[in-house]
C-alpha cells in the first residue's frame, strides 16, 4: 500500500515539474533523505485550475496565465486591487475605492473587482486554493445600471500568496456559475517552515496618500513531520488622498482642462453641482415687490451676492434675492472642500493552513482566513431637491414671504417689504434645491470583513484513486455608517418659529461663492437634523464536496485515460439591510400636506431591504482522453489529447442546467502544441435582481428634449452647451421570472517551447490564443439616459412619447421655452419605470499572447524577460430595439451628433474597454542583488464627443516601474533584505476624458509612487 501511494505522489510531482518547466511556478517542498514514508508523501499537489486531473498533456490544452511572485515583485503592488488592475487580461475595474457617492447605495470602502475579458465584474469566478470564495456582500449598479455582485479583490491575502492562476477560457463545466469569462485561482503557500517579517512604506508623491505595510509568516512541522501549521499575516495602513492633492481632482469646474479644443469653456466640462447653498425656492405663484417681479412666472427665486446686477431686494448681509434659478457661476464645487478622493484604510489579513497525516494514505487538512478593513471617508455636505418636498410655512421665522407679525405679536423683521400680492398672513415656500454647505464635510465609516473556514480529508486508495472531501463555511459582511441629513428634522428646523430655526435663505460663503457655507446658522441648529445611516450587508457561502480522480483510470492505445468526478451541495445567501431612513420603514412625511416619501435621508433614493437564498446541487465528470501517442509515429502528430467535461447543476430558484466542455491539445512535436476548446456556460441571476422589490434611484441626467428646444430657439449653438441636467427618479424592480444567462466559449491557440535552441540561450515559452464568447439572455435594465434618448426620438421624429416616462405638467416657464420650436411643451420627469429583464446578447472576441524567457546562469548573473499582451478585438453588445432605432436616426441626421449612443462594437467606447493592454517586466539577478524594470500599456479609448460630434479620444498611456533589491549577508546586517522602488517612474498623469475627469475604472488617481521595504527571515 505504501508503495502505490508513493507512486501516486511521484506522478503528481512529475506533473508539477513539467508544468513548472512550461512557466507555471509550482514549488514542492524538498524532503530530507532520512525522512519517513509519511514525510516523503508530503509533496505539494499543484492546483490545476483548468482541470481536476493532474495530467500534463491535458493541461497543455488549457490557456492558463500565471502571475507569480516575480511578477508581483516587479510591479510593486500592495493590494489585490492594484494587482488585478495590472493584468492585461483584465478589463476596466468599475468597483473601486474612488467610487464615493453621497449615499450608501453603492459599494464603498476597501473595494476592488475583477473583470476578465471585459465581460463584467460578475462573470469572473474567484477561487482560493481551488474552491469558491464568498462574494462581496454589497451590490452596486456601476455595471450598465444592473445591480451586480462581485468578489472583493482586496480580500485576497497578498502576503503568503504563491501565485495566481488565471484560466482564460470558460470553466462553467468545471466550476459552475460565474465562470463565463474564466477563473482566477489564488494559490496560497503551505507547509512553511520558519518565520519572516517584512516592513514596507510607500508614498504617492504630491499627495497625502502613504502606505505602511507589515507582513510576515510562520510555519512549523510537528509530530515528527506528520503535520504542519502555517500562518501568513498582513497589517496595512493607508492615509487618505484628498481631492485637492492633484490638479485634475482639485476642482469640479474643468472648463479650462482641455485648452485648444472646441470643448474648452463649455458647460460639458463644468461638473459643479446645481445643488448650491445659494438655494432655489418656489412660491405658489409669481410674486411682485413694489411692482417689480421677485420671481419668475413659475414662482422661482434664489439668493445671490448683494452687488449682483440681478438683485431685486437685499436679503441678509452681503446677499440679495433674484429672479429664477441660481446662475451657473454660483454652482457648488464639491472638490474644493478637499474631501477624500480615496479613503483612509486600515486592513488586516490572516490566512493559515493545516495538514496532518492521520495515516500514510489519509491526510487531514484545513484553511482559515480572516480579512477585516476599516475605511474612513470625508465626503461633501449633502444636498436635496423637490423630490423630498419641504414646505416652509408662512409662520416660519425666516420665511421672506412670511406673515407680517411673528408668533409673539412682534413685527416680522424677515418679511420682505413692499410685497404687492402676498397677504398679511404670508405665503408658503417650497425648497426647490439646496445644499447644506454649513455642515462642512461629513464622515463615512465602512467596515468590510470576511472569514473562511475549511476542513477536509484527502486520501489515496490501494488502486491509486485520489479522493478528497471538504466542508467550507464563509461569510462576508459590510457595515456602512455615514453622517446624513434627516429630512424630517430638517423640515422641522426650517419651519421653526423662533430664531434658532434653520435659515436656508442666507446663501453661501460670500468670499468664495462656489464652496463653503455662510456661517449664519449655529452649530446647535445644524446638529438638530444631522443623523447617521447604517447599511449592513451580509453574504454567506457554505458547501460540502466530494471529488475523486485518477490520472490512469484505463490504459488506452495512446496512453492513460484520466478520470475525475465530484458532487457538491452549496448554500448561498445575500442580505441587504438598509437603514430605516432609506428602506421605507421610517418615511419622510410632509407635514404640510401629509404626503410621504420612502426615503427620509437627504438627497438619497429610497431602497428597500432585500434577502435571497438558494441551494445548489452539483455533479460533474471529466475525462482526459489520449487520442494519439508518440508511439503511433504519425508525421507532424506527436500526440493528441482531449479533455471532456460536463456539469449538471440544480438551483432551488432558477431550475436545472447542464454544461459541456471539450478541449484538444495537438502536439506537433516537442516544440509546438496547437490547442483549442469549446464550452457552454451559464450564470444564474444574482439573488438581488431575483428578489428585490422596487428600488428607486435619484440621479442627475440631461433631459435631451429641453436641449432640442434650446437649440431650436437659438439659446444654445449645440448640445454640448446644454445645461438642462437635473435629478430624475428612476424606478427599478426585481424579477423572479429571470432566466439564467447562457454562453458559448471558443478558443484556439498555440503553445511554443522551442527545444531546438542551444541550452545556453535559456528557456523560451510563447503562447498565442484567440477566444470568442457569445453571451445570451443578458440580464439588464434600460438605463435612464437610454430612456431619455428614446423619448427625444419619439417626440422629435415620431410625434409620440416613451411610455416609460411620466412627466409633470409643464409650468408656464416651460411652456414659454417651447414656444416657436414646433415641439409640444413638456414638464420635468416625475419618474421613469424600468424592470430587470433578459434583454439582449453580447459577442466578444479577443487575443492573448505571452512571451517568457529565462536565461541560464552567467558570469553577469541571470536574466528573465516576460511580455504579455491582451487584445479586445470585438465587443458587440446588441442594442435594444429602442436604441437601435435611435442610432439609425442619428446616422440619418435626425438626432444631434453630440448625443452618445454606444455603437454596436464597444471596443474603446464610453471611456472603457481599451483594445490593447500590455505588460512586460525584466529581471536581472546578480549574486545578492536583483534589479527589476516593468512597463504597463493601456490603449486609447473614446470617452464622449467633441462639440462638433467627433469622438473624443483619451490617449494611450505607458507606465514604467523599477525596483532594486539587495540581500545582506549574515555577518553584516543579519541577512536583511532591502528593497527600493518607484512606480510610475516618469510621473505620468492619468489622461482625461471629454468631461475633464480621469477614468477611475482604468487608472489610479495619483502619479509617481516611491516605496522601500526591509525584510528578515528566520
Amino acid at each position: 500500500m505504501h508503495v502505490k501511494k508513493l507512486t501516486c505522489f511521484k506522478r503528481v510531482a512529475l506533473a508539477s515539474a513539467i508544468i513548472s518547466a512550461l512557466g507555471i511556478n509550482a514549488h514542492a517542498q524538498e524532503a530530507n533523505d532520512d525522512t519517513t514514508d509519511t514525510e516523503n508523501a508530503k509533496v505539494e499537489k499543484i492546483a490545476v485550475v483548468g482541470s481536476k486531473i493532474a495530467n500534463m498533456r491535458t493541461e497543455a490544452a488549457l490557456p492558463v496565465a500565471v502571475i507569480g511572485q516575480d511578477t508581483m515583485d516587479a510591479l510593486g503592488t500592495v493590494d489585490g486591487n492594484e494587482l488585478i488592475r495590472s493584468m492585461p487580461q483584465m478589463g476596466d475595474i468599475t468597483w473601486n475605492e474612488s467610487w464615493i457617492p453621497g449615499s450608501s447605495n453603492a459599494a464603498r470602502g476597501d473595494m476592488g473587482s475583477m473583470n476578465l475579458k471585459n465581460m463584467g465584474a460578475s462573470n469572473t469566478l474567484l477561487l482560493i486554493n481551488g474552491r469558491r470564495s464568498v462574494i462581496h456582500p454589497t451590490t452596486s449598479t456601476v455595471d450598465d445600471g444592473v445591480s451586480t455582485t462581485t468578489f472583493n479583490s482586496n480580500a485576497i491575502p497578498m502576503y503568503g500568496l504563491d501565485r495566481i492562476e488565471v484560466l482564460l477560457d470558460g470553466a462553467a463545466a468545471i466550476y459552475g456559475s460565474d465562470a463565463i469569462a474564466g477563473v482566477v485561482n489564488v494559490v496560497t503557500q503551505g507547509n512553511l517552515s520558519g518565520a519572516g517579517v517584512k516592513l514596507k512604506y510607500g508614498k504617492a508623491m504630491g499627495t497625502e496618500r502613504a502606505d505602511t505595510d507589515l507582513t510576515g509568516y510562520y510555519g512549523t512541522d510537528f509530530d515528527s513531520g506528520k503535520g504542519n501549521f502555517s500562518l501568513m499575516y498582513n497589517v496595512f495602513y493607508r492615509t487618505a488622498q484628498r481631492t485637492g492633492d492633484k490638479w485634475y481632482t482639485a476642482t469640479s469646474d474643468r472648463r479650462d482642462f482641455l485648452p485648444g479644443t472646441d470643448l474648452a469653456g463649455t458647460a460639458a466640462l463644468d461638473g459643479r453641482s446645481s445643488y448650491s447653498p445659494w438655494g432655489v425656492f418656489n412660491a405658489p405663484y409669481q410674486i411682485f415687490q413694489n411692482g417689480v417681479a421677485l420671481t419668475n412666472a413659475s414662482g422661482h427665486f434664489h439668493a445671490e451676492l448683494a452687488d449682483s446686477a440681478d438683485c431685486v431686494d437685499s436679503s441678509y448681509a452681503d446677499t440679495c434675492f433674484a429672479v429664477g434659478s441660481t446662475p451657473r457661476e454660483y454652482r457648488y464645487d464639491g472638490s474644493k472642500d478637499s474631501v477624500y478622493q480615496t479613503p483612509q484604510v486600515m486592513r488586516t489579513n490572516l490566512f493559515s493552513t493545516f495538514t496532518y497525516f492521520i495515516q500514510p494514505d489519509l491526510e487531514f487538512f484545513g484553511e482559515a482566513g480572516i480579512y477585516y478593513a476599516d475605511t474612513k471617508y470625508l465626503t461633501g455636505p449633502g444636498g436635496f431637491s423637490s423630490s423630498q418636498e419641504i414646505i416652509i410655512p408662512a409662520n416660519a421665522y425666516y420665511n421672506p414671504l412670511g406673515a407680517m407679525t411673528l408668533a409673539d405679536g412682534s413685527l416680522n423683521p424677515y418679511r420682505l417689504p413692499g410685497l404687492d400680492n402676498v397677504p398679511a398672513e404670508g405665503a408658503v415656500l417650497e425648497v426647490q434645491s439646496h445644499r447644506l454647505a454649513e455642515l462642512g464635510t461629513m464622515n463615512v465609516d465602512v467596515e468590510n470583513s470576511q472569514f473562511r473556514l475549511l476542513t477536509g480529508l484527502r486520501g489515496w486508495t490501494a488502486n491509486d484513486f485520489e479522493w478528497e472531501s471538504a466542508i467550507l463555511v464563509s461569510q462576508a459582511k459590510s457595515i456602512d455608517v455615514s453622517e446624513v441629513i434627516n429630512v424630517q428634522q430638517l423640515a422641522a428646523s426650517m419651519s421653526g418659529t423662533t430664531a434658532d430655526a434653520f435659515n436656508p435663505f442666507v446663501g453661501g460663503n460670500t468670499q468664495h461663492i462656489n464652496y463653503g457655507g455662510s456661517g449664519f446658522n449655529s452649530a446647535e441648529t445644524l446638529s438638530s437634523f444631522l443623523d447617521s445611516s447604517t447599511r449592513e450587508s451580509t453574504s454567506q457561502l457554505a458547501s460540502w464536496d466530494f471529488k475523486i480522480n485518477k490520472s490512469d483510470m484505463l490504459v488506452l492505445p495512446a496512453g492513460d485515460l484520466g478520470f475525475a468526478a465530484g458532487i457538491e451541495v452549496r448554500y448561498e445567501s445575500l442580505k441587504d439591510d438598509r437603514d430605516p431612513l432609506v428602506d421605507g420603514s421610517a418615511p419622510y412625511i410632509n407635514e404640510y400636506d401629509g404626503s410621504e416619501f420612502d426615503s427620509n435621508l437627504g438627497g438619497s433614493s429610497p431602497t428597500p431591504d432585500s434577502y435571497g437564498s438558494r441551494n445548489v446541487k452539483t455533479a460533474y465528470m471529466e475525462f482526459a482522453v489520449p487520442l494519439v501517442s508518440p508511439d503511433f509515429n504519425i508525421p507532424l502528430v506527436q500526440s493528441v489529447d482531449m479533455q471532456l467535461a460536463g456539469r449538471y447543476e440544480s438551483y432551488s430558484d432558477v431550475g436545472d442546467i447542464s454544461t459541456p466542455k471539450v478541449a484538444l491539445a495537438w502536439a506537433v512535436d516537442d516544440n509546438l502544441v496547437i490547442r483549442g476548446s469549446w464550452s457552454e456556460g451559464f450564470k444564474a441571476p444574482n439573488l438581488e435582481v431575483l428578489n428585490a422589490s422596487e428600488m428607486v434611484r435619484y440621479l442627475n441626467f440631461t433631459d435631451f428634449i429641453y436641449c432640442e428646444a434650446a437649440l431650436r430657439t437659438g439659446e444654445i449653438a449645440n448640445y454640448s452647451q446644454c445645461s438642462d441636467r437635473y435629478p430624475i427618479t428612476w424606478h427599478m424592480a426585481g424579477n423572479k421570472d429571470l432566466k439564467p444567462e447562457t454562453s458559448t466559449n471558443q478558443s484556439v491557440g498555440v503553445l511554443f517551447t522551442p527545444q531546438f535552441l542551444p541550452k545556453s540561450w535559456g528557456n523560451v515559452k510563447m503562447t498565442l490564443d484567440f477566444w470568442q464568447i457569445q453571451l445570451d439572455d443578458q440580464i439588464g435594465v434600460a438605463g435612464a439616459e437610454e430612456v431619455l434618448i428614446s423619448d427625444l426620438f419619439l417626440r422629435t421624429v415620431e410625434g409620440t412619447v416613451d411610455p416609460r416616462i411620466v412627466r409633470f405638467d409643464p409650468t408656464p416657464n416651460e411652456i414659454a421655452r417651447f414656444a416657436g420650436t414646433g415641439l409640444d411643451p413638456v414638464g420635468q420627469v416625475q419618474y421613469m419605470q424600468t424592470n430587470y429583464a433578459n434583454r439582449n446578447s453580447l459577442e466578444a472576441k479577443g487575443m492573448d499572447f505571452t512571451f517568457d524567457w529565462r536565461s541560464v546562469p552567467t558570469d553577469y548573473g541571470q536574466f528573465s524577460f516576460n511580455f504579455t499582451a491582451s487584445q479586445l478585438r470585438s465587443y458587440q453588445q446588441a442594442l435594444s430595439a429602442e436604441m437601435q432605432i435611435a442610432s439609425d436616426a442619428q446616422q440619418a441626421g435626425l438626432l444631434d451628433p453630440f448625443i452618445s449612443i454606444v455603437s454596436a462594437d464597444e471596443v474603446g467606447q464610453n471611456g472603457r474597454k481599451p483594445e490593447w493592454k500590455l505588460m512586460s517586466f525584466t529581471t536581472w539577478s546578480y549574486e545578492n542583488f536583483v534589479y527589476r524594470l516593468s512597463a504597463q500599456y493601456t490603449d486609447s479609448v473614446i470617452s464622449g464627443r467633441y462639440a462638433n460630434g467627433d469622438d473624443f479620444v483619451v490617449p494611450s498611456t505607458t507606465i514604467w516601474n523599477t525596483s532594486a533589491q539587495y540581500e545582506f549577508d549574515e555577518n553584516t546586517l543579519g541577512g536583511l533584505i532591502a528593497e527600493v522602488g518607484v512606480r510610475n517612474l516618469f510621473d505620468k498623469t492619468p489622461p482625461l476624458s471629454s468631461n475633464g475627469t480621469y477614468l477611475a475604472n482604468m487608472y489610479l488617481p495619483y502619479t509617481r509612487y516611491i516605496y522601500a521595504s526591509i525584510e528578515k527571515r528566520f
